[in-house]
């Protein structure tokens, strides 16, 4: 008797190719590094619009406070920084905005926009050696790595006493590499690599500083405001 022979079909055992493995490795890799660029681009917007929106914050307390003091003072004075300097104040009845032009925060120098009561009068204060949070009874308007690049507070008209105080103030932040001032160095303008870097000379025109184009983790944001005030406690 013949035992029957069954016969199964060879399997066919057969593993991915070192050519295939690579194939599939390079493009993951290609997946991967698309998805990283985009997290970091969200990143680097984020902490971006943040910054923008902290500078912008500070700029309008800035100038929100300046033109509340000068709205329910009985005088102002205004003395913008001398030739060669950088400290200037502005006085709205018993307070005062003590600032430095390009002194950004936190400096040894002192502060870069405060407010205060002075207890002398005011007047002067130059930058104090021993200037503290609180200093004079007042606070610091401008945060961490910001600086005031330009400030302007003058009348209308300085014959009327009722006329219009106009306030113009621009707040930068970022460091001073991020920084420029296209008319000192760029005869083609704009902030490219030949403009000269922010503060090369003091004081200069809001309209002369800007950010440089940069990419990476530091960032750069800059807001400019305007506005006019009339004192409410002058007479006619």
């Amino acid at each position: 008797m013949t035992r029957a022979m069954t016969r199964y079909p060879k399997l066919q055992q057969q593993g991915f190719t070192i050519i295939e493995l690579m194939i599939a490795t390079i493009v993951f890799a290609v997946i991967l590094l698309v998805v990283s660029a985009g997290v970091m681009r969200f990143t680097t917007d984020f902490y971006k619009s943040i910054n923008t929106s902290t500078t912008q914050n500070a700029g309008r307390n800035a100038i929100a406070g300046m033109s509340e003091a000068i709205e329910f003072s009985t005088s102002v004075t205004s003395s913008p920084p001398a030739t060669g300097s950088t400290v200037g104040y502005v006085c709205a009845g018993n307070e005062e905005f003590a600032y430095v032009l390009g002194n950004a925060l936190p400096n040894t120098a002192g502060y870069g926009l405060y407010r205060f009561k002075p207890t002398g009068g005011c007047g002067p204060v130059g930058v104090p050696a021993s200037s503290t949070p609180g200093w004079g009874g007042g606070q610091e308007l401008l945060g961490a790595h910001m600086r005031l690049v330009y400030l302007d507070v003058e009348q209308a008209d300085t014959t009327d006493p009722t006329s219009i105080w106009n306030i113009s103030l621009k707040v930068a932040y970022g460091e001073n590499d991020l920084i420029c001032s296209p008319s000192l160095g760029s005869a083609a303008g704009g902030c490219n690599a030949n403009a000269a870097q922010y503060p090369a000379t003091l004081p200069v025109t809001a309209a002369d500083v800007q950010c440089r184009p940069s990419s990476g983790s530091q960032f750069c944001s800059m807001v400019s405001l305007h506005t006019g005030v009339a004192q409410r406690l002058v007479g006619p």
